[in-house]
């Protein structure tokens, strides 16, 4: 796969732009195609060779001269949702199996976020896996808040106004490269204040996500219109998505 990526690297083809999409396909997961099969990728990314691809990589990053690699990984908890026990399993056996570092990976840092569900659900969360949960329990049996930072479990604490303002400039900022603009000009401090300010009366303060689909939409806008009273017009009628 990654002689294949490297092979199609500089091109801009549209054929060669369909070959990487097939070989991102195939690290998500998804089935090997006909077509890939000509690069020499001829089994599917499985629970069973998974391991194998991962440290192939890992060597990979490190003859490019990187130091190792960090692996983030979100939303653990939506393995709470999966309805087969099996697919649950098998994905609680990959978090154990990185966390315990089973197959002896080096440069590897492996980052999970969650949120409580998938820690506190007794059924479909790491509870119901005791192989995971026996590695994690002891940290959490006192309380989340009393986790420690060097701790296996790190708790987040929840975003202040100050830390919201920040994220929120850092947004701006992103957008003004993105999409090759002056963003500042037309969504200064005094209208991230605003901005927070509202959000933190109508929206979840837990819901990092609403507070940056919104503030992105609002963003749009206001590089389409160009119009500093953007916000004044949108706030009132603003709404933040909150958790069902």
């Amino acid at each position: 796969a990654l002689r294949a990526c490297l092979q199609y690297a500089n091109t801009d083809s549209p054929d060669h732009r369909m070959w990487i999409q097939g070989i991102v396909a195939w690290l998500q997961g998804y089935h090997v195609t006909s077509e890939l099969k000509t690069t020499g990728i001829r089994s599917n990314v499985t629970i069973g060779n998974v391991s194998e691809i991962l440290g192939s990589f890992l060597r990979f990053v490190r003859a490019s001269g990187y130091a190792g690699l960090v692996l983030l990984l979100d939303e653990a908890e939506a393995i709470t949702s999966l309805a087969q026990s099996r697919k649950r399993d098998e994905a609680n056996q990959n978090i154990r199996k990185l966390l315990d570092n089973a197959d002896e990976h080096s440069s590897l840092y492996v980052l999970f976020a969650t949120t409580p569900r998938f820690l506190m659900d007794p059924d479909n969360g790491a509870q119901s896996y005791p192989a995971l949960w026996t590695r994690i329990k002891d940290v959490i049996s006192g309380g989340l808040q009393q986790a420690s930072s060097r701790s296996t479990v790190i708790v987040l604490p929840p975003f202040d106004q100050g830390a919201f303002e920040d994220l929120a400039s850092r947004i701006v900022d992103t957008h003004s490269r993105a999409y090759k603009w002056n963003a500042s000009d037309y969504c200064g401090e005094a209208a991230i204040r605003k901005y927070v300010s509202a959000f933190l009366q109508r929206g979840d303060p837990r819901m990092i996500r609403a507070f940056i689909r919104a503030l992105v939409y609002v963003l749009d806008v206001m590089e389409e219109r160009r119009e500093t009273s953007i916000l004044e017009d949108t706030l009132d009628t603003l709404e933040f998505e909150t958790e069902e």
